[in-house]
Protein backbone atom coordinates (compact mmCIF):
# COMPACT_ATOMS: atom_id res chain seq x y z
CA UNK A 1 0.00 0.00 0.00
CA UNK A 2 2.72 2.30 0.62
CA UNK A 3 4.27 1.37 -2.15
CA UNK A 4 1.30 2.55 -4.15
CA UNK A 5 1.12 6.16 -2.31
CA UNK A 6 4.42 6.57 -3.17
CA UNK A 7 3.75 5.88 -7.12
CA UNK A 8 0.97 7.77 -7.24
CA UNK A 9 2.50 10.53 -5.31
CA UNK A 10 5.61 10.39 -7.67
CA UNK A 11 2.64 10.99 -10.75
CA UNK A 12 1.14 14.04 -9.34
CA UNK A 13 4.18 15.74 -8.81
CA UNK A 14 5.25 14.89 -12.19
CA UNK A 15 2.36 16.26 -13.69
CA UNK A 16 2.26 19.38 -11.77
CA UNK A 17 5.94 19.83 -12.68
CA UNK A 18 5.53 18.89 -16.48
CA UNK A 19 2.44 19.99 -18.00
CA UNK A 20 2.77 23.79 -19.58
CA UNK A 21 4.44 23.21 -22.49
CA UNK A 22 7.14 25.78 -23.98
CA UNK A 23 6.87 26.76 -27.90
CA UNK A 24 4.13 23.81 -27.77
CA UNK A 25 6.61 20.78 -27.07
CA UNK A 26 8.79 21.52 -24.50
CA UNK A 27 8.50 20.47 -20.63
CA UNK A 28 7.83 22.94 -18.38
CA UNK A 29 6.52 24.48 -15.25
CA UNK A 30 4.03 26.95 -14.59
CA UNK A 31 5.56 29.89 -12.27
CA UNK A 32 4.84 33.51 -11.03
CA UNK A 33 6.58 36.06 -12.61
CA UNK A 34 7.25 37.06 -9.56
CA UNK A 35 9.12 33.97 -8.21
CA UNK A 36 11.45 34.53 -11.16
CA UNK A 37 11.89 37.91 -11.38
CA UNK A 38 15.98 38.12 -10.89
CA UNK A 39 16.61 35.57 -13.60
CA UNK A 40 14.46 37.40 -16.20
CA UNK A 41 15.40 40.71 -16.56
CA UNK A 42 14.84 41.80 -20.28
CA UNK A 43 11.54 40.14 -21.01
CA UNK A 44 10.34 40.98 -17.56
CA UNK A 45 7.99 44.27 -19.36
CA UNK A 46 6.70 41.87 -22.07
CA UNK A 47 5.43 38.46 -20.27
CA UNK A 48 2.55 37.74 -18.13
CA UNK A 49 2.33 37.35 -14.72
CA UNK A 50 2.45 33.42 -14.88
CA UNK A 51 4.37 31.93 -17.45
CA UNK A 52 5.56 28.50 -18.67
CA UNK A 53 9.35 28.07 -17.74
CA UNK A 54 11.55 25.04 -18.52
CA UNK A 55 11.73 22.55 -15.97
CA UNK A 56 15.46 22.25 -14.21
CA UNK A 57 16.90 19.32 -15.22
CA UNK A 58 20.76 17.35 -15.06
CA UNK A 59 20.32 16.34 -18.87
CA UNK A 60 19.84 20.22 -20.00
CA UNK A 61 20.84 22.37 -16.48
CA UNK A 62 22.20 25.18 -18.62
CA UNK A 63 18.93 25.73 -19.82
CA UNK A 64 17.77 27.84 -17.53
CA UNK A 65 15.75 30.83 -17.16
CA UNK A 66 18.45 33.43 -16.73
CA UNK A 67 19.95 31.81 -19.73
CA UNK A 68 16.74 32.06 -22.12
CA UNK A 69 16.46 35.52 -21.47
CA UNK A 70 20.18 36.05 -21.99
CA UNK A 71 20.20 34.76 -25.06
CA UNK A 72 16.76 36.62 -26.34
CA UNK A 73 18.51 39.83 -25.62
CA UNK A 74 21.64 38.68 -27.40
CA UNK A 75 19.46 38.24 -30.40
CA UNK A 76 16.74 40.72 -30.12
CA UNK A 77 19.53 43.16 -30.33
CA UNK A 78 22.17 41.29 -32.97
CA UNK A 79 18.83 41.42 -35.27
CA UNK A 80 17.73 44.83 -34.22
CA UNK A 81 21.72 46.19 -34.86
CA UNK A 82 21.31 43.87 -38.18
CA UNK A 83 18.42 45.68 -39.53
CA UNK A 84 19.39 49.66 -38.34
CA UNK A 85 22.24 48.81 -40.50
CA UNK A 86 20.27 47.91 -43.67
CA UNK A 87 18.00 51.18 -42.75
CA UNK A 88 20.86 53.35 -42.98
CA UNK A 89 22.22 52.10 -46.07
CA UNK A 90 19.08 52.72 -48.48
CA UNK A 91 17.84 56.12 -48.83
CA UNK A 92 14.31 54.26 -50.26
CA UNK A 93 14.03 51.81 -47.19
CA UNK A 94 10.97 52.36 -44.67
CA UNK A 95 12.78 52.10 -41.63
CA UNK A 96 10.43 50.56 -39.07
CA UNK A 97 13.05 50.51 -36.42
CA UNK A 98 14.72 53.61 -36.67
CA UNK A 99 11.33 55.57 -36.52
CA UNK A 100 9.27 53.78 -34.72
CA UNK A 101 9.53 52.77 -31.13
CA UNK A 102 6.26 51.02 -31.32
CA UNK A 103 8.12 48.31 -33.80
CA UNK A 104 10.64 47.78 -31.48
CA UNK A 105 7.71 47.00 -28.37
CA UNK A 106 5.89 44.72 -30.50
CA UNK A 107 9.37 42.99 -31.49
CA UNK A 108 10.08 42.00 -27.93
CA UNK A 109 6.51 41.72 -26.83
CA UNK A 110 6.14 38.83 -29.79
CA UNK A 111 9.32 36.91 -29.18
CA UNK A 112 9.16 37.22 -25.09
CA UNK A 113 5.60 36.04 -24.93
CA UNK A 114 6.55 33.03 -27.55
CA UNK A 115 9.42 32.13 -25.43
CA UNK A 116 7.56 32.42 -21.77
CA UNK A 117 4.10 31.96 -22.48
CA UNK A 118 1.12 32.80 -20.30
CA UNK A 119 -0.14 29.83 -18.16
CA UNK A 120 -3.04 28.84 -15.50
CA UNK A 121 -1.24 28.06 -12.37
CA UNK A 122 -4.01 26.22 -10.80
CA UNK A 123 -3.73 23.63 -13.59
CA UNK A 124 -0.55 23.84 -15.34
CA UNK A 125 -1.59 24.44 -18.72
CA UNK A 126 0.45 27.20 -21.08
CA UNK A 127 -1.60 29.32 -23.50
CA UNK A 128 -0.66 30.00 -27.29
CA UNK A 129 0.03 33.41 -28.09
CA UNK A 130 -2.53 35.06 -30.08
CA UNK A 131 -2.60 35.69 -33.78
CA UNK A 132 -3.32 39.51 -32.68
CA UNK A 133 0.71 39.45 -30.97
CA UNK A 134 2.18 38.53 -33.99
CA UNK A 135 -0.42 40.89 -36.31
CA UNK A 136 0.03 43.53 -33.90
CA UNK A 137 4.62 42.63 -34.72
CA UNK A 138 4.18 42.31 -38.76
CA UNK A 139 1.64 45.29 -38.61
CA UNK A 140 3.92 48.02 -36.67
CA UNK A 141 7.23 46.57 -38.69
CA UNK A 142 5.78 46.65 -41.59
CA UNK A 143 9.10 44.41 -42.93
CA UNK A 144 8.02 41.30 -42.21
CA UNK A 145 5.55 39.05 -44.16
CA UNK A 146 1.90 38.37 -42.53
CA UNK A 147 2.82 34.79 -43.26
CA UNK A 148 4.42 34.83 -40.76
CA UNK A 149 1.09 35.10 -38.36
CA UNK A 150 -1.03 32.32 -40.04
CA UNK A 151 -0.18 29.40 -37.69
CA UNK A 152 -1.02 31.59 -34.63
CA UNK A 153 -4.47 30.74 -33.30
CA UNK A 154 -7.51 33.15 -33.44
CA UNK A 155 -9.68 31.31 -29.81
CA UNK A 156 -7.97 29.28 -27.36
CA UNK A 157 -5.17 31.51 -26.79
CA UNK A 158 -4.88 34.43 -24.32
CA UNK A 159 -2.51 37.55 -23.94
Amino acid sequence: MIIIKLIINIFLNFKIYFSCLLNGNILGKCVSKKSVENEITFCDNYISDFICVPYFNNIWNEWTNKTIDNFLEKKLVNNIEKEFLKELSFDTYEMPLINNIGCLNAYFQFICKKNFPLCNYENNTSYNICKSICENFVGKCKTYNSDLCKNYPINDCRN
